[in-house]
């Protein structure tokens, strides 16, 4: 640094900053402050969550020097080109400054804004547990001291006004800076701030069943918001996200007159718009998606709240943004978080752009957005919740962006009894300690999942009506006593095409689904016998879903008739309108998801009623599923042949399926799962402490790897060099298994971090591979 130029800290160099420019310690303050009220605005309740009237006030005196200890002289040489690494940590340097914003009874607080906005206690405690403060010091110059004493002295407190903080409690400062104290002030400062911080988490501290444990549970909160909100407002800066925005919903008539101006609310829908959590179900096509967003507009009756849309599966994710960005017009649009939200926007905007880097800039640059929870709307799968319990890195900002949230949680129904009780347990934490409302809806809810959300949400169930469910029957049902590879079942099948109608041929096994697709493909035009399950590549398979959309889109009146062979996957994606189904045995909930993808107007068949057709060959679970659920639900069906049935009637199968020793181990399953997670993850949870055990259970929950191909290895290099995103669309979704199970065939590319499979593919069929043995205790993991 010359002395002889005017100073000017910055935060960023030219390489970090935006569009190759430097940004100065002011510019980039001042970002942060913005979308910090940005945020305050969109939840300005959080002050009440936090137990702290003067919160925001806190959180901006934080944000004003939080980047202070960048205008140390090392800090400066790098920034502007010094090129070496500057071996101080920033955050623990601006705690030098802490006397000059910070009353005696704010000091703690605005430390541990400052120290944490980086790393966690540990890591500083490790780094800096014996320094002194009078030698960290040493690292500021005079002339930046006397710079950062001047601009405090002049901007922050416009500030306060400029952005209207006074109605949040943020006050101003009467500043009375002596630079002959400052040294003793600031190293004292740093001292205390380090100490604090490296102390933060004591070792006697109170268990759940103690005395003291309430309050513990009340302080932890106040320090996952705090650094939450300073470490989004400071990340969206340093993104250049645009400033948070207020949502505001519509109310439910303009909702559905956005639709349809002729049209009324239905009774369910009307009965939704209450105050506080809310349980209920309707039949599918009736409208529960805009009863929620009706319930949501009038949980904002006192503050503005953001929308989370929570669905179990992936696929369904990509359809409801569409569907929320339609409807609602949320300024920011909708994001989409799931671990491959990544490749859903490539592919979204990849059609019709020649240059590819350029767009995978521009998706990356939406992704993190999204990440950061930027808009207001965000559509995301359960996992993506329990990420914040399990404390993987981010947690508190998470927790934070959902805090004060509507969370609608969909599908209810869909989950198996572990993931259950774990996403139980942190609905109960989320609405008891951050004033979640939830919204919990189904078409399908037997008593027992009633009675547990019940007990989770602290409400009852809103009665579900029998007219309207009658009213959207849709199906028949019918069985065949054969196997889906019988003559018998592929002669059916071919006939109903020949008909000119369309069919899906549900499986339960990859293998069985490629089997019955090459019978098939012999007896009809292979043009009309299509094949859909989880190991094609993603390029493969975006192909075969868009070609099966543009022919059966359940939003056109006029469809190609085809034969869809299709395992799992076919349950949850795309907004297919089949004429009628054929399917292997599965649980009556698997069957019902199955069933929603035929007639999903109720425009087809006689009276709108169409066939659906179980075979009741294998009568067990085919490792897949629970052997005595699949015979119970057959036990069922059986009972109720050629029932034009609905979505209520289901769930009074389902009671009866569940018979007292199922229910109890079910229910127990639930329970213990839900227990076990509190006893690990919620009743642990803490700010400023990061945990690797938590990411590996984590981790636990999902058995599925990414494998490349052997064919594809050198398309997979090729393309990796100007698209790593548009690489990734060359790999297959995999059951970890396979690395032990084809060990001979799949091996670990160290080169491309990856797993390479020498095992057989095409665009036709898919992945081939011979499954060894499974366990029991691998059911439902070995597709999809």
């Amino acid at each position: 640094m010359n002395p002889a130029q005017p100073f000017e800290p910055l935060a960023k160099s030219a390489r970090l900053g935006f569009e190759g420019k430097p940004e100065t310690l002011e510019q980039h303050t001042q970002r942060v402050v913005e979308r910090l009220a940005g945020l305050a605005s969109r939840t300005p309740h959080l002050s009440q969550i936090a137990g702290l009237p003067d919160f925001w006030h806190i959180a901006f005196w934080s944000a004003v020097i939080h980047d202070f200890g960048k205008a140390a002289s090392g800090f400066q040489a790098r920034l502007n080109g010094g090129g070496q690494k500057y071996l101080h940590r920033h955050e623990v340097l601006s705690l030098a400054f802490l006397p000059w914003v910070a009353e005696p009874n704010e000091a703690r607080l605005i430390a541990l804004g400052v120290i944490s906005h980086h790393r966690d206690s540990e890591v500083i405690k490790t780094l800096y547990q014996d320094s002194s403060g009078v030698e960290l010091l040493t690292e500021f110059e005079p002339r930046a001291i006397e710079w950062l004493k001047d601009w405090i002295e002049r901007v922050p407190n416009d500030w306060v006004d400029h952005y209207d903080l006074a109605r949040l409690g943020v006050q101003k400062k009467t500043f009375q800076i002596d630079l002959k104290q400052f040294p003793k002030q600031a190293a004292e400062a740093i001292e205390k701030g380090i100490k604090l911080y490296a102390n933060i988490h004591r070792l006697d501290e109170p268990y759940p069943h103690e005395p003291g444990f309430a309050q513990l549970q009340a302080e932890r909160r106040l320090h996952i918001l705090l650094r939450g909100i300073i470490t989004q407002s400071d990340r969206m800066a340093s993104a250049r996200a645009p400033i948070p925005s207020v949502l505001w919903l519509p109310c439910l008539e303009q909702l559905i007159a956005r639709k349809n101006k002729e049209a009324e609310p239905r009774g369910h829908q009307k009965a939704a718009r209450i105050e506080g959590n809310l349980i209920f179900n309707a039949p599918t096509g009736s409208g529960k998606t805009e009863a929620a967003l009706g319930w949501a507009a009038v949980q904002q009756t006192q503050a503005p709240r953001r929308l989370i849309y929570a669905l179990p599966y992936q696929a369904s994710l990509n359809a409801m943004k569409d569907r929320l960005e339609r409807d609602l017009r949320p300024e920011g649009g909708v994001a989409i978080l799931h671990s491959r939200a990544l490749q859903v926007l490539y592919r979204q905007h990849k059609e019709g752009v020649e240059d590819l880097e350029e767009l995978a800039q521009n998706v990356r640059r939406q992704n993190d957005f999204n990440r950061l929870h930027q808009p207001a709307v965000a559509v995301l799968t359960p996992y993506q919740v329990l990420k914040a319990m399990y404390r993987i890195a981010g947690y508190e900002g998470l927790l934070t962006m959902l805090a004060g949230s509507c969370l609608v949680l969909d599908e209810i129904h869909a989950y198996e009894p572990t993931r259950l009780g774990m996403l139980l347990a942190v609905t109960e934490t989320l609405c008891r300690d951050f004033d979640v409302r939830v919204c919990a809806m189904t078409a399908t809810m037997p008593a027992w999942l009633r009675e547990e959300l019940e007990r989770c949400l602290g409400v009852k169930a809103l009665p579900p009506d029998p007219e309207l469910f009658r009213a959207f029957r849709r199906h028949r049902l019918e069985l065949l006593d054969k196997d889906i590879e019988s003559l018998e079942a592929q002669k059916r099948i071919v006939n109903e095409l020949r008909a000119g109608r369309s069919v899906l041929v549900a499986c339960n096994t990859v293998k069985k689904a490629q089997a019955v697709w090459q019978s098939l493909k012999t007896q009809l035009p292979p043009e009309k016998v299509l094949l859909l399950h989880s190991r094609f590549t993603g390029r493969d398979r975006l192909a075969k879903e868009q070609d099966i959309q543009a022919r059966l889109d359940a939003n056109r009146d006029t469809q190609d008739p085809i034969v869809v062979v299709a395992t799992q996957v076919i349950e949850v994606s795309l907004e297919l309108d089949f004429d009628c189904i054929f399917s292997e045995p599965a649980p009556l909930e698997a069957l019902v998801q199955r069933f929603g993808r035929v007639n999903r107007r109720g425009k087809k068949g006689e009276n709108g009623i169409v066939p659906v057709t179980v075979l009741t060959q294998p009568r067990d679970g085919q490792r897949i599923y629970d052997n005595e659920l699949v015979q119970r639900g057959l036990e069922q069906l059986e009972a109720n042949v050629g029932t034009e049935f609905d979505d209520l009637e289901v769930s009074s199968w389902l009671d009866n399926v569940y018979n007292e020793t199922l229910l109890k181990v079910f229910r127990d399953k639930v329970q213990r799962s839900a227990k076990e997670f509190r006893a690990v993850a919620v009743n642990t949870l803490k700010a400023f402490a990061r945990d690797e055990t938590l990411e590996h259970k984590f981790d636990d929950l999902f058995d599925g790897i990414q494998v490349l191909p052997k064919c594809f290895q050198q398309e997979y290099e090729d393309t990796l060099k100007y698209s790593p995103i548009e690489a990734c669309s060359l790999l297959v979704n995999a059951p970890r298994w396979i690395t032990a199970g084809l060990w001979k065939h799949v091996h670990w590319s160290e080169t491309l971090k990856l797993f390479i499979a020498d095992l057989p593919y095409s665009a036709e069929l898919g992945m081939e591979w011979k499954a060894p043995e499974v366990r029991e205790d691998t059911w439902g993991q070995l597709d999809d």
